[in-house]
């Protein structure tokens, strides 16, 4: 009885230590060669590597990179691995200049031909933690727009971001590098070119404030329109005209002032005709002269108006007779 249990306890530990000295196997598909998917992550801009390890059954086997995505290098291309050294295949991609997900797969052919599965590879591209305040920026401030005039703001440079933030505009308009946005609220990003446009007040002396915040950082753009000058009394001078002779030869002018306007200057009379006639029968500001020539003897009034505006001159014509005996 002892020697069968010592020869049962040998016989038992030495399958423990058969069992132990195997080893683990890397595919228990038997029938297909097993390749881990790889996943690279890295930030916009930047290239990263990854491994992909190729393995061996009970011989060396070649593979064959047979198709891969445009975006990923595999390095080297074709190689060969072993039960005891896996082919290890170097995979490398630069990540577009914005935050994405890119997945794909490779594809591979073995010699002896067996089936492997396809190398899944998925690249992830993050932003770049960096700094989202911009640089102060300002608009000048604009004086004697006309009213009711568009007004475009100087250009700003958006910059000391390295990562898109976002703008918004109360009050005005945003041109983006050029191009009106319809929209209020965008995103920009460093280099961007922005102006401001809003629409000037009708009223003079009226404002227009746009507040432009970029990344948490704000600005105004002022537009003020224009405040005309005060528009002068209607004058004429000299107030009063006294012919003592009739005839073109004695005509004389009559100066017609408002000052600080373009308006248009009419004259007329109700009782000047055939006493003195006058010319031209209107004249723009600020300042019109008009020819008053005497006819014949007599007294009336030439009125001259703008608008609701009017103002007189006093004419008089006085001749001597001379009797010849």
């Amino acid at each position: 009885m002892r020697q069968v249990s010592a020869a049962l306890f040998f016989t038992l530990l030495l399958a423990g230590c058969s069992q132990q000295a195997q080893p683990p196997n890397p595919n228990p598909d038997p029938t297909t060669l097993r390749v881990d998917p790889l996943v690279l992550s890295a930030q916009v801009g930047e290239t990263i590597s990854g491994t992909v390890l190729l393995p061996a059954l009970q011989q060396p086997l070649s593979y064959t990179v047979t198709a891969k995505p445009d975006w990923l290098t595999v390095t080297p291309e074709q190689g060969t691995a072993t039960p005891d050294a896996p082919l290890q295949v170097r995979a490398s991609a630069t990540c577009p200049e914005t935050p994405q997900v890119l997945q794909g797969q490779v594809s591979f052919e073995t010699q002896p031909r067996l089936p492997v599965e396809r190398a899944s590879i998925t690249l992830i591209c993050n932003p770049v933690p960096g700094d989202t305040t911009p640089e102060a920026f300002s608009f000048e401030q604009v004086n004697g727009a006309a009213p009711g005039s568009t007004v475009d703001s100087n250009e700003i440079i958006v910059s000391g971001i390295n990562v898109p933030v976002t703008l918004t505009v109360q009050g005005g308009q945003i041109l983006l590098n050029g191009a009106l946005q319809a929209a209020t609220s965008l995103t920009v990003h460093s280099g961007d070119r922005i102006r401001v446009r809003v629409v000037a007040s009708s009223a003079a002396g009226g404002e227009r404030i746009a507040l432009v915040n970029i990344g948490g950082v704000s600005a105004a753009f002022v537009v003020i329109t224009e405040t005309p000058p005060p528009v002068g009394a209607l004058q004429v001078s000299p107030a009063q005209l006294d012919f003592t002779a009739v005839g073109p030869e004695h005509k004389r002018t009559l100066w017609v002032t408002k000052d600080n306007s373009t308006a248009s200057i009419s004259a007329s009379s109700s009782n000047c005709e055939g006493i003195v006639s006058y010319t031209p029968a209107s004249a723009r500001a600020p300042q019109a002269a008009f020819q008053v020539t005497p006819l014949k003897a007599g007294a009336c009034y030439l009125t001259f108006r703008v608008g609701a505006e009017s103002v007189n001159a006093l004419i008089t014509v006085t001749t001597t007779d001379v009797v010849v005996e």
